[in-house]
C-alpha cells in the first residue's frame, strides 16, 4: 500500500484485500471516502492490479467520492494483468506533476488498458495511452488554456452523452508512435 494514501482506513483495507488477496475474477470496491493515489516516477510503476492478479474486472463504485492523483504522473493507472477497470460515480482530479513541467502535453495523469467510466467528473487534464476507453455521461472540466480535458494517445475512445467545459476538449494525439484507431463522440456538449 506504499502508493496509496487513504482518507479512510476502511477503504484502504478494501482496496488492499481486493488487489492482493482475491482469487475472484471480478472484484467490486465501494468507496466510503476520498482516495489519494500517488503515481510513480517511471512508466508502468503504478498499476491498481499486479501482473499475476486473478481479478480480470475491477469495479470501483466511487459513491460521489473523489479519486485524486498526486506524485510524478508518469506511471499510468492500469490493470497490469490486462484486466478491465470500471469506475462509477467518482470525481477524478489530477494534482500530479511531471519531471518536465513545461512539456508539450501539460497533463500528467495517465490511464492505460481497458477502461470504462460511468457518471464520472474529470478535473484537469487526463491522458489515455494504449487504452480502449468508454465514457458514459461523464463531465470534463479543464479551465487551463494549456490543457486538453481528454488526451487520447492510442487505440479507441468512445464518449457518450458527456459534457466538456473549458477552452480545450479532446486531443487526438498521433505523434511519437501513438496509434489512435477510433474516437467516437456521440451526444456530447461543449461549452
Amino acid at each position: 500500500i506504499a502508493n496509496l494514501l487513504i482518507m479512510n482506513r476502511h477503504d484502504a483495507l478494501l482496496l488492499w484485500c481486493a488487489c492482493m488477496l482475491t482469487s475472484c475474477t471480478r472484484t467490486t470496491i465501494d468507496l466510503s471516502g476520498d482516495v489519494v493515489w500517488a503515481t510513480g516516477a517511471s512508466h508502468g510503476s503504478t498499476p491498481l492490479m499486479g501482473e499475476n492478479a486473478k481479478t480480470q474486472v475491477l469495479t470501483i463504485n466511487g459513491n460521489g467520492n473523489t479519486f485524486t492523483a498526486t506524485g510524478n504522473g508518469i506511471g499510468a493507472i492500469r490493470m497490469a494483468n490486462g484486466g478491465k477497470l470500471i469506475i462509477n460515480n467518482a470525481t477524478v482530479v489530477d494534482k500530479s506533476v511531471s519531471y518536465a513541467e513545461n512539456s508539450w502535453e501539460y497533463g500528467y495523469l495517465e490511464f492505460e488498458g481497458e477502461l470504462e467510466f460511468n457518471n464520472c467528473v474529470f478535473v484537469n487534464a487526463v491522458q489515455f495511452d494504449d487504452a480502449n476507453v468508454t465514457f458514459n455521461e461523464c463531465s470534463f472540466n479543464s479551465n487551463d488554456d494549456n490543457q486538453y480535458a481528454a488526451w487520447i494517445c492510442g487505440d479507441k475512445a468512445y464518449f457518450s452523452a458527456c459534457a466538456f467545459e473549458g477552452p480545450r476538449a479532446i486531443k487526438v494525439h498521433e505523434d511519437y508512435g501513438s496509434e489512435v484507431e477510433e474516437v467516437v463522440v456521440d451526444g456530447c456538449t461543449f461549452t
